[in-house]
This record gives structure tokens, sequence and C-alpha cells, in this order.
């Protein structure tokens, strides 16, 4: 076949041209496709679409496809197939296909020619649905190999990690995607969805997605958060990561977020909870012995928190209430979540055993005798009285008791303001929002985990000592305190767990903050935006009619349109042209960015 570059204009027959099987737009249907029968309608088709020669000469069509195709044909489509299939349409309206013709580029190319123009012409349209843009980049990558990321970004103008984030989600099950593409869950449902292990956790979760509750779906933040908290942090593991393989792991959140470019979690989590429970499990099995756990709650074994049931099991509210035949039982144990966490520091795997003891206890209490002087006036006067046992928890709740009094009595009538009460206030904080402020404030102060002893870091598990939490507020002047409370409200208020994102709108409105006009584009909004987003925003907002927009086109990228433009230079257009973008803000983001 000849494959020179030679190419020439001529009007075919619709009949001549057939679409080539590569091409992974599927749908020729919907108002836009409309809109585009209605201009060929009335004006005719205006650009010409580019064909090839068959190669091995003429061919049948699929008639079921084109009925009124007739037989062979001898070229096929390169690019343009919707204004192919729009003329098509026309035609048939206004007696059938055979006699109308459509303008078009011959040019001669070879498999791999063709491949390249129509699939990289693909990859920069705008009309292409999600998983149509999906599927087109992972047959380019198929044909080509998984190391043509680059080539195929570069050639594109896309970022890499976003041509693998799309291609990723093509693994999901065929309902799914199916979903995706009828707009019932979006790509953020999507990223989320892979983060899980086997179709069948993928459908579970999908059913949730579609409403569990009286609230609707899930929104993609609520999937994550719901995801983030049935898989382990990382940083609790017992194990040796490095040893089991766990920081190479696609299951390890850094390794997909390094890979993809996508925000996971606020911290590194196992997204295969039965792998990390096992490998927990085996070293706590290996090493209870001399774990700090053992060291600390004195009890014999440990149990998982999903296996724990208040049906058969039974918890101590503290040390002294554990029984002297509990101490030597292998089913007193301490309850531990998979990230290591403590659950229930002391707990009884046979609630009735622990029923019985404590029933034994209550009799023996019940029918002791006490008499300090050791009269009673009868027949026993002189025999020695029996003191009572202790009754563990008598000491403790009593004392609550105590305190809850006193304290409310202590403080009616002191000021907010003082001292004493914004220590309790700053104290009163840490304990009821422990997630978000533990960690802020061991970092903040230098503070130690309770159970392995090492100072807090800026991200990871951390186990505050509120003892010595407290006796630090204690030794704080009053000023350190009035910087720790400003700094934990406004902790409070960025966390993601406490606040949705329209809560904290309303109190930057009332610290004065306004979107419209403080808002601006960053490099980091632009990557997670395709070409064609690019383009619409810059149109809309009128960046690129900017003339330091429409200088920097021409002088420093030496293109003639926004649209010839690659990602990386529309990027460059945004944030170097010198482009005024004060109160240049994409309408998501004035809606609330809701994801």
């Amino acid at each position: 076949m000849n494959t020179s570059s030679s190419e020439e204009f001529r009007n075919l027959s619709l009949t001549q041209i057939c679409p080539n099987h590569w091409n992974t737009r599927k749908r020729f249907s919907g108002q836009k496709f409309d809109e585009l029968v209605a201009s060929v309608r009335a004006k005719g088709v205006l650009q010409p679409i580019l064909v090839r020669p068959i190669a091995d000469g003429p061919k049948l069509v699929d008639n079921k496809e084109w009925p009124n195709h007739g037989g062979l044909v001898e070229f096929e489509i390169v690019a343009g197939e919707r204004r192919f299939r729009a003329r098509y349409r026309v035609a048939s309206e206004n007696g059938g296909p055979g006699a109308a013709t459509i303008p078009a580029i011959v040019k001669p190319m070879t498999d791999d020619e063709a491949f390249d123009a129509t699939t990289i012409e693909n990859a920069q349209r705008e009309d292409l649905t999600e998983l149509e843009e999906a599927n087109n980049f992972q047959l380019y990558l198929k044909r080509k190999g998984p190391e043509a990321v680059e080539e195929l970004a570069t050639r594109t103008g896309i970022h890499p990690a976003y041509i693998r984030r799309r291609v990723r989600v093509l693994a999901l099950p065929k309902k799914v995607l199916e979903a995706w593409d009828g707009g019932k869950l979006k790509y953020g449902h999507l990223e989320q969805l892979c983060r899980l292990k086997g179709a069948q956790e993928v459908n579970e979760w999908v059913k949730k997605i579609e409403g569990d509750s009286w609230r609707g779906p899930l929104s993609v933040r609520e999937l994550k958060d719901r995801i983030d908290n049935a898989s382990p942090a990382m940083t609790g593991a017992f194990f040796d990561l490095e040893k089991e393989g766990c920081l190479r792991c696609p299951h390890n959140s850094d390794v997909q977020q390094k890979l993809f470019a996508i925000d996971l979690s606020d911290k590194s989590r196992c997204d295969s909870p039965k792998c990390f429970k096992q490998h927990q499990n085996n070293w706590l099995l290996a090493n209870w012995d001399k774990s700090s756990l053992r060291k600390k709650y004195r009890t014999n074994g440990f149990s998982f928190e999903e296996t724990f049931s208040y049906q058969t099991h039974s918890t101590f509210n503290s040390a002294r209430e554990v029984f002297g035949q509990c101490k030597k039982c292998e089913r007193f144990v301490t309850v531990i979540h998979l990230s290591g966490d403590v659950r229930f520091e002391r707990a009884c795997l046979d609630a009735a055993c622990k029923q019985k003891l404590e029933k034994e206890r209550a009799r023996l209490e019940r029918s002791t005798v006490v008499n300090p002087s050791g009269e009673d006036g009868g027949a026993g006067a002189d025999t020695q009285s029996v003191q009572p046992p202790r009754v563990a928890w008598h000491g403790e709740h009593f004392r609550e008791i105590f305190y809850q009094q006193k304290i409310r009595e202590r403080t009616e009538g002191l000021p907010w303001k003082d001292p004493k009460m914004l220590r309790m206030l700053l104290f009163g904080l840490l304990c009821h929002a422990r997630e978000t402020l533990e960690t802020w404030f061991a970092g903040r102060h230098g503070l130690t985990d309770v159970i392995s002893g090492k100072r807090a870091e800026e991200e990871g598990y951390f186990r505050l000592d509120y003892k010595e939490a407290l006796a630090r507020i204690i030794r704080m002047d009053i000023n350190e305190i009035w910087e720790d409370l400003g700094d934990a409200i406004v902790e409070l208020v960025l966390s993601k767990s406490h606040l949705t994102c329209d809560m904290r709108r309303t109190i930057g409105d009332m610290l004065g903050v306004d979107l419209l006009s403080e808002w601006r584009i960053s490099a980091d909004y632009l990557d997670k935006k395709t070409t064609a987003e690019m383009i619409g925003f810059g149109m809309l907002s009128g960046i690129f009619d900017d003339p330091a927009a429409q200088a920097f086109l021409k002088d420093t990228l030496g293109r003639k349109s926004f649209h010839a433009c690659k990602k990386g230079e529309l990027v460059r257009v945004f944030l170097e042209s010198g482009a005024e973008l004060a109160g240049k803000v994409p309408e998501e983001i004035l809606a609330g960015g809701a994801a």
C-alpha cells in the first residue's frame, strides 16, 4: 500500500465510506448530535472528514448497522465519524445515502498511522463522554503498551496521571461503568471504589452509594470517609511494613496516591483490611507477652473489635473490677481496632462466666455480717466479726459523684474568662474532639505516644496521654491558653470530619472572605482539568479575551488559537501570561464545590 503523505480533496459517496473499528465513541445521539444534524441539514458538512483507502481493497460492511449502504466500500473514516453519521441521517431522510456525498480528505495511511490519528483526535475532542474518553486512552495503551502513557500525554497535552486514573477505573465491574456512563455515579465515586478488593465488595458499596438512608445517594466525600473508616491506618501497624511489602503494595493508599495523583485519605491506609488483619494477628500472637499493650493492661491476649459482641462478651470499667480468676484466664483480653487503636482496655470473651462471678461476689456481700464490736446480744456474741470484701467500684463511683457535684459548685460563679475555666475549656475540647486535636496538641507541645513513647509527628496515628496533656495545660500561662484555644477552634472548623464545605463557606462569609474576589486559579486545580474544560472556562470567563493572554498565545506559544494548544500550554496561559484572574471563578467553585 502507498503510505506517502500525499492527500487529495474529494466529494465521496456516503456508500463508499465506512467507520473504523478503533473509534471508542459509541454514542451518536442526544442534544448535541441533534444540533449537528440540524446544522448539516441547513448548511451541509463544512469541514471535510479524513479517510484512507482500505488497505486490502473494497470490503463488505455490516448491513445490520448500515442497511442502506449497499455492498462494497472503498474508504475508511480516520476522523470525522460524527459528521459522517449526521450527513448519513440527513441523506436517509432525502432519498437515501446512495445519491449523497460528503467532502473528504483522502490520505493513504498505514494501520498505525490511522490508529494514531483516530485515538489522538478523539483524546482532544470536547464532546466525548467520560467513559468514551477512558476507553480511548485504554485502546491506545493496549496497542502501544503501558509505557506509552508519557507519549500519549505529550501528544495530547493531557497529564499522565489523568490518563492513568481514567484507565484505572475501567477495571471496575461492567454495571458500575454503565452507571457512571448513565450519570448515576460520578467519576469520584469510581476512584474510591477502585480502592476496594473484588467485584462483590465493589457491588456492595455501590448499593450504599445509590441510597442507603433517607438522605439519598452518598456523595463522593461521604463514600471516601466511609471507606477510610473501614480501612485501617498504616501507621497503627504492629508488624514491619517494609518486611511485609506493604510500602509497595497497590492496596497502600500512599502508593495509589503517588501513582495516580488522587486524594484518597488524609493518612496512609490499607484498602485490603483482611490482609492487614492477618499481619496484625500474626504479629500479636507471636509477640503479645512482650507487647506494650500487655505491659499496660496486664491482659492475656487480644480480640479485634469487629468480632466483639455484647451478647457473648463483656467489658471491665477499670482494673479494680477484674476478678482474681480473670487474671489467669486466656479469655481476659484487650479489644483493639484493626489499626491498633484500643477500643476496650480490658474485656472478657465469656460474658456468662463474668456474670456468674459477679453474682457470687454479690451473694458474699449480702451474707457477710458486719459487727465491729463482736456483740449481737445472742449466742454468737463472742464470735469474731467478719469484714466484707471491698467492692472495687464503690470508691470510684462515689468519688465521681463527689467531683461531679463539687466541680459544678466551684464553677457556677466563675466568669468564662477565668484562667481555670479556660483551662477546662481547652482540656474539654481535647477530650471531645480527640481524632482532630490530639495529634495537633501533642505535636505542638512535644508530648509522647501513651503506648510507644514516640513523639507526635505531623501526620500519623497517635494515642495521647491525657494525664500528661492535663498536666501540661495546668502549667501553661494564660497567654498560651488563649493561643491554643484559638488555634484549636480553627483546627475543628477545618476538620473534614466535623464540618461540611457549605458550613465552612458560611464561616468564611462571617469572617469576610469573598470567594468571588479572593479565589485564584492554581496549578493544582488546572492539573485536575481536561483540555476541553480549561478551554471552556477560559472562553466563558473572558480570560482568553484578555490582551495579555492573546499576546502570550501568539508571541510566546506561537499558536493561532487556544483550541490548538496542548494542556500544558493552556496551563501556562492561565498562570504565566499575566491575564487578570481576579473575579474569574469557575461555576463549580461558586456553587460550593460539591463532590
